[in-house]
């Protein structure tokens, strides 16, 4: 059976209307998303900066690579 370091991960791209915190927690929990790229989507530069504040962390806080 492989390891977390030998399976393959995923690159998740995610803006505020299409993923919510809840989304993105549930997108890693499991260990398979390596990075993940925000971008603003239709919502104003508040609206993204809000949004990055609690996402950024959450995903960092799985080793997730937030840009």
């Amino acid at each position: 059976m492989g390891t977390q370091t030998d399976r393959c991960r995923l690159v998740l791209n995610a803006h505020p209307g299409v993923a919510g915190i809840d989304e993105l927690q549930a997108a890693v929990d499991d260990g398979y998303v390596s990075s993940c790229i925000l971008y603003p989507g239709a919502v104003t530069e508040a609206e993204f900066d809000d949004y990055c504040q609690h996402v950024v962390p959450l995903l960092q806080e799985q080793d997730v690579a937030v840009l």
